[in-house]
């Protein structure tokens, strides 16, 4: 990168002088330390509606998502009667995306002005602006600010392309860092990004990218200015997976349990919050479904932390499937107290579920010999790459729910896996007819390494074991 030219500004606000240090450098690198660098700046505005009555920002919050870093900055819930805000302490060296959140969690219009070439522009500085948005006005998913002039809209960092679909990936990949806060040209930052790559596959699905291209790469690998966490951080890596799973044996009814973790200097946090749509506060368990979630994580080895005091903070909640709804762009903050009492914001999605489902109306499971059982289903959106997966079966006595042994192994097929039970199973001792069901989880590839992500389970139907005649 050319060499960076810098002027030293002071800019009085609420009385007070700060010191700020402009620079046209590409904005803040990925969080190396908790400091903030070069000065912070007050943000203030207020919304209003196209059409009033639709309070469309009633009881949401705005957000500046800084999307090399994954923070966000954010206001208080936003009262129609009242709609003014003000975001403290905001980077001004930083670029953003302002992006306003409905009371559901869900991204409902972004800050934006269209370009001459069509694009629309969703990256901005907010040091010209001295802060000040002005009035907000909300157009279906676009935001205008009457300030919007004072934007300094970046030209070639965040376009949204209306030609995305087709793009899916045209560069081979490189390890040269070159933020690219939207790779897919799709408008949304990576950061929340359910599909980050354009190729119609969803990120918990999607083991890999630049298939096709002179080098395949698998997204673990991929550094984090092309990816919203798989490549970590020393700082600031937010990411929840969930497990779905059956709470009844005909498959009628699922649990999902969300796990989230956030990576931060260890001994730099005092506590750490998360916040979402209020229905899931309201009805999340906590890790073992005894109580209410309390929606505070831990680093002291409990409640789904593995390792205390390791900075890698951890929380798990547990929802009934469909009480309430999850939105395929459902998002969820974490809010890190530091010791010095100064806070910090991260943000990631809360994953749109998958089912697994029976592969063209054969069983699910059945088996082939006395050692052994075949299962069958359908991910059709894995495409054939299951790099990383991970398929296990759990045989379970029908009778009383005793679950006698589980089998795991790489996936090797998106359609298909054979499991012997090497002996294990060993169900030629059985003299009696038993009814046994397997449980089927597909386990997809974890952002953090030596971790397994978002997985799916199904039951199968009963099977029924006559052993042979004597």
């Amino acid at each position: 990168m050319r060499a960076s030219i810098f002027s030293l500004i002071s800019l009085s606000l609420l009385g007070v002088t700060l010191p700020l240090l402009m620079t046209s450098s590409c904005g803040r690198a990925p969080i190396e330390s908790l400091e903030e660098p070069g000065g912070t700046i007050n943000v203030t505005g207020a919304f209003s509606d196209w059409t009033p009555s639709t309070s469309s920002f009633a009881n949401g919050v705005f957000l500046l998502l800084d999307p090399n870093t994954n923070e966000v900055f954010k206001s208080d819930t936003i009262n129609s009667a009242d709609p003014k805000f003000t975001i403290e302490n905001v980077p001004v060296t930083g670029k953003y995306y302002g992006i306003l959140l409905d009371s559901r969690f869900e991204p409902r219009a972004y800050l934006e002005k269209t370009g001459s070439d069509s694009k629309k522009q969703r990256v901005f500085k907010i040091g010209s602006s001295d802060g000040n948005f002005g009035t907000i006005v909300v157009r279906d998913s676009i935001l205008e600010s009457s300030s919007q002039t004072n934007l300094d809209f970046q030209s070639n960092y965040g376009i949204a392309n209306k030609d995305y679909a087709e793009k899916q990936f045209s560069q081979d990949f490189t390890t040269n860092f070159n933020p690219n806060p939207d790779i897919d040209g799709d408008g949304i930052p990576n950061v929340i990004d359910t599909n980050v790559d354009g190729d119609s596959k969803d990120n918990i699905f999607d083991s890999s990218t630049y298939e096709g291209k002179s080098l395949k790469i698998s997204d673990s690998a991929i550094s984090s200015q092309y990816n919203y966490g798989y490549g970590i951080n020393k700082s600031g890596y937010f990411k929840c997976d969930h497990l779905r799973t059956p709470t009844s044996k005909d498959n009628s009814a699922f649990n999902l349990r969300f796990s989230c973790g956030l990576k931060l200097p260890a001994g730099a946090v005092e506590k750490v919050e998360l916040v979402t749509a209020k229905t899931f506060r309201d009805e999340a368990k906590n890790f073992d479904e005894s109580a209410k979630f309390d929606w505070e994580m831990t680093d002291n080895g409990t409640q789904g932390d593995l390792i205390s005091s390791d900075g890698i903070w951890g929380g798990i909640f547990n929802i009934a499937e469909g009480n309430p709804d999850a939105f395929p762009e459902q998002v969820i903050l974490a809010t890190a107290t530091l010791k010095d009492g100064s806070k910090k914001t991260y943000i990631t999605t809360l994953e749109p579920t998958y089912k697994l489902k029976n592969k063209d109306a054969e069983p699910i499971a059945k088996f082939t010999s006395n050692d052994a059982f075949e299962i069958t289903f359908l991910l059709g959106t894995l495409g054939g790459a299951v790099e990383g997966f991970q398929l296990s079966a759990t045989i379970i006595k029908d009778s009383d729910d005793t679950e006698i042994h589980t089998f795991s192994q790489p996936l090797k097929d998106a359609n298909k896996a054979t499991i012997q039970g090497v002996g294990q199973l060993n169900l030629s001792a059985t003299t009696d007819e038993q009814k046994y069901r397997i449980k089927v989880k597909i386990s997809a590839p974890a952002a953090m390494p030596g971790l397994l992500g978002s997985a799916f389970e199904i039951f199968s139907e009963t099977l029924e074991y006559i052993p042979p005649a004597p």
